[in-house]
Order: C-alpha cells, then sequence, then structure tokens
C-alpha cells in the first residue's frame, strides 16, 4: 500500500463501490428481470470498495506463485463476510437482507459455495489485472477532481451507508426507494411481491405509488 498515498485510495473506493452498484443490478437485471438502488440512496455500495481496499491491504494483488492461494483465501473471506454480515442485520433489523436459499450447496441464507467461488474468482481477476491500471489511471488525475472524489466522496458514502442500515432498522425491511422492471420477473420473493402490490407499472419502467 506504501506506494499509493490515501487519497488515491480513497478515490479507488469511490470507483469499485459505483462497479458494485452496476454489478449487483446486472446480476439483478438477470435473476429478478429489474435495477433498483441496492438499499442505497446513491448509486454505490460502500461494501465493494471496502473489499477492495481491504483485501489490497491484507493481501496485495495476486501473483503467479501464489494465485491458488490468492483464489481460495478470497474464497473464504467472501464467505465468512457474507455470513457475519448478513445474520448480523438479520439479528437487528429483524429480515432477511439476502438468500442465496435456491443455489445449491447454500450455507445459510447468505452465502453458497457456487456464489462464493463466482466472487473469489471476480475478485483474484479484478486484483490481478485491473486493479493496478486503474490506480494508474487514478495517480494522473488532477489533484483538484481527486480532492473530491477521494475522501468527501467517501465520507458521503458511509453517511449514505449509515442512513440505509437506520432505515432498514426502524422498517424491519429492506430500503427500497425505486425499482425500475427491465424485464419480466423471474424470482419474485414474499417482499418483491409486497413492493409490487405497493406500486404499479405501466408495460417497463418506474414503479409509481399508487
Amino acid at each position: 500500500m506504501d506506494q499509493y498515498n490515501i487519497n488515491d485510495i480513497f478515490v479507488m473506493f469511490t470507483v469499485t463501490s459505483f462497479l458494485g452498484f452496476v454489478f449487483e443490478n446486472i446480476f439483478s437485471v438477470m435473476w429478478n428481470g429489474y435495477i433498483d438502488n441496492r438499499n442505497m440512496t446513491l448509486p454505490f455500495i460502500h461494501g465493494y470498495g471496502d473489499a477492495v481496499i481491504g483485501i489490497f491491504i491484507l493481501s496485495g494483488i495476486p501473483m503467479k506463485n501464489n494465485i491458488v492461494l490468492y483464489f481460495l483465501s478470497s474464497f473464504v473471506l467472501v464467505c465468512l463476510s457474507e455470513i457475519i454480515i448478513g445474520t448480523t442485520v438479520e439479528k437487528i433489523c429483524g429480515f432477511v437482507w439476502w438468500s442465496y436459499d435456491n443455489f445449491p450447496l447454500h450455507i445459510t441464507h447468505y452465502t453458497s459455495v457456487p456464489t462464493s467461488l463466482g466472487f473469489a474468482a471476480l475478485i483474484t481477476v479484478f486484483m490481478g489485472f485491473c486493479f493496478t491500471p486503474l490506480m494508474d489511471m487514478i495517480e494522473i488525475l488532477p489533484l483538484q477532481l481527486k480532492n473530491i472524489i477521494g475522501l468527501p466522496m467517501f465520507v458521503l458514502l458511509t453517511i449514505d451507508m449509515v442512513i440505509s442500515y437506520v432505515t432498514m432498522y426502524k422498517k424491519g425491511a429492506h430500503n427500497n426507494r425505486w425499482r425500475i422492471l427491465i424485464t419480466e420477473a423471474k424470482n419474485i420473493d414474499a417482499e418483491t411481491e409486497k413492493f409490487n402490490h405497493e406500486y404499479t407499472i405501466p408495460y417497463y419502467g418506474l414503479f409509481h405509488r399508487r
């Protein structure tokens, strides 16, 4: 980590938090048929930025002589993180935040062997092929721009995350704010069904309150 200054690290956090938001919505379209706010107000997911920076601090980037160990350690970290975070939110807020119950070899609601292997592969590929080129681009950004999208964005996204958790705690449910139906929904859980009763949609587009 010594080769990068703290401002560049915060910018990478912001970039990967946004990429996480995009990634989750791509998966949501494939699995559920819609995109939504992913429990946040802003189009960023704090956890993805945390994961990338945390893995970089703990493990660096994968090298030829440790790529298998890097992949396996990422798999274990993903499993533990999802179980700890999901179970904690369930205990405090009183609802299942997400569920892999429909996946084979799931471990609690919150992780499964196939999804964790997939995340571990994405982490290994991203850290091996994308992290350094992205940091090289970030390093040459104008300082004034980095001063905006670095630490200030980290603080803003942290506030947004806290607001989301408080909202989920008060509602005892997801922090749903908007949803856009892209294709016909494939997998509708009970909460989605309830959400769809409260909102209506002509054809495909934004849900509107009845």
